[in-house]
C-alpha cells in the first residue's frame, strides 16, 4: 500500500482503492467536483472494511446504494475521502489525550471506539 498524500481526496477507481485504502474499519465520503472546483458530497457511510465496501460501491453492487447514488457513480468521475477508526485498544489513550488537553473540550469522553 502506498503512503497517502495530503490532498485527502482520491479518484474512486480500482487502482486507488487497491493502492491507498486499507482493509480496516473507517468512514468514507463520496463526492463529485463541480465546475467551480468545489467538491459536492453525495454519499457517506461507515464500514468494518473500507477496501471491501468501496470495491462493492465501485462495482455498483453495494446493497445500500440508492438510485441517485448509482446515477452519480455512472455519470460522473467520483472522488473519495476516508478516515480510519482507531483500534479499540487505543480508546484509553485517546480519552487521556482529550482529557489532558488545554482545549475547552476537556469534558469529552470516548464512549465508543469502533
Amino acid at each position: 500500500m502506498r503512503k497517502l498524500d495530503e490532498s485527502g481526496l482520491y479518484p474512486l477507481s480500482q487502482r486507488h482503492i487497491d493502492d491507498y485504502i486499507p482493509a480496516a474499519p473507517g468512514a468514507y465520503s463520496l463526492s463529485i467536483r463541480l465546475a467551480s472546483g468545489v467538491h459536492y458530497s453525495f454519499h457517506s457511510g461507515e464500514t468494518g472494511d473500507l477496501q471491501f465496501t468501496l470495491r462493492l460501491i465501485l462495482g455498483g453492487t453495494h446493497s445500500d446504494l440508492t438510485y441517485s447514488v448509482r446515477q452519480y457513480l455512472e455519470r460522473f468521475q467520483c472522488y473519495l475521502a476516508y478516515c480510519l477508526f482507531p483500534a479499540p485498544e487505543h480508546s484509553g489513550e485517546i480519552e487521556k489525550l482529550i482529557r489532558e488537553t488545554n482545549d475547552p473540550v476537556v469534558r469529552l469522553r470516548v464512549i465508543r471506539s469502533n
